[in-house]
């Protein structure tokens, strides 16, 4: 589906090939043109737009397993920061490392490096 896209400060909109897969096998079909994986699409810069196949990975955006006793969460990439926290939050654990944002992906934080305000302490996500 072709698509109007921008990064998180909409200053110069692209049109895009976006697809949405539900799993990774999709995923791995589509690697073979050049594409990039794009999350929420709030990157200050236009880094996760490729004209010609851009991956959404926002159907991606479940928890796949969650140790409770040892705070332990396997999620994929599309999910949110604030569904994370519903999550986690409710069973006594939080992200040692939070942006200022709540509506980021956990693959985006990921591909980005993202940090936190007490990144001089306990580093990047």
């Amino acid at each position: 589906m072709f698509k109007k896209i921008s990064g998180w400060g909409n200053n110069i909109k692209f049109y895009s090939n976006i697809f949405y897969p539900k799993n990774i096998c999709e995923i791995k079909k589509m690697m073979q043109a050049t594409c990039i994986a794009r999350g929420m699409g709030r990157s200050y810069g236009d880094s996760a737009i490729q004209p010609n196949c851009t991956i959404s990975t926002l159907q991606m955006n479940k928890v796949i397993s969650f140790d409770k006793q040892n705070g332990i969460i396997e999620v994929e990439s599309g999910i949110s920061i604030r569904y994370l926290l519903k999550q986690i939050v409710k069973a006594g654990w939080f992200l040692p490392v939070t942006p200022g944002s709540k509506d980021i992906s956990i693959g985006g934080m990921i591909a980005s490096d993202v940090h936190g305000k007490n990144h001089h302490k306990v580093g990047n996500f």
